[in-house]
């Protein structure tokens, strides 16, 4: 909760900086569904992960999911966590500069 002062009858408005240095966002979408999560500071392996987990359990099912080539989803980690779920998750990449093919980068 924050607090601040206007005049009388002035609705306060409150403005902050932002920078994706302080907040970072990862999203999912099916065709009826939107997932997301925020994180503070830049997203790493582990919260891909943390974030790709929550989707397992959610859905339940066979999930194909489609990224960029950021170095994060290419990470070891991420590899080897993907790898133990025996075929739940298909990744596939989108061509490299190709944001306009990324439904998630228009919301």
């Amino acid at each position: 909760m924050a607090r601040t002062w206007s005049l009388r009858g002035h609705t306060p408005i409150l403005q902050h900086s932002f920078t994706w240095k302080q907040l970072s966002a990862i999203a999912g979408l099916t065709f009826r569904q939107f997932y997301f999560r925020f994180f503070p500071g830049a997203i790493r392996s582990e919260q891909i992960i943390e974030f790709l987990g929550a989707l397992k359990r959610q859905i339940q099912r066979p999930l194909l999911i489609i990224w960029d080539g950021v170095a994060t989803h290419r990470s070891r980690l991420v590899k080897a966590w993907l790898e133990e779920l025996d075929g739940h998750m298909a990744v596939a990449r989108l061509p490299p500069y190709a944001p306009e093919l990324n439904p998630v980068e228009a919301i």
